[in-house]
């Protein structure tokens, strides 16, 4: 299972997914990233994420590529 935080702070928005991010769990992760496309600033923290599989991978340079395409700037850590 997969938990997905998001928060908004001064300037920027930040999303913290929480679990394995793989085929299971990538279409919430999807959502949950064209949902913040809209953003100008973008952090995606993926400290608790233990595991991420190619889908995951996938998942995350679409909505960083889908960010960048509305003028978004995207950050990983």
């Amino acid at each position: 299972m997969l938990e997905i935080n998001v928060e908004h702070h001064d300037g920027y928005v930040s999303c913290r997914p929480v679990g394995e991010l793989d085929a299971y769990t990538v279409a919430q992760f999807r959502e949950a990233l064209t949902e913040l496309a809209e953003y100008r600033f973008i952090l995606i923290e993926l400290s608790d994420v233990p595991f991420m599989d190619s889908a995951g991978l996938g998942a995350l340079i679409g909505g960083i590529r889908r960010a960048r395409d509305n003028d978004g700037d995207v950050a990983v850590a």
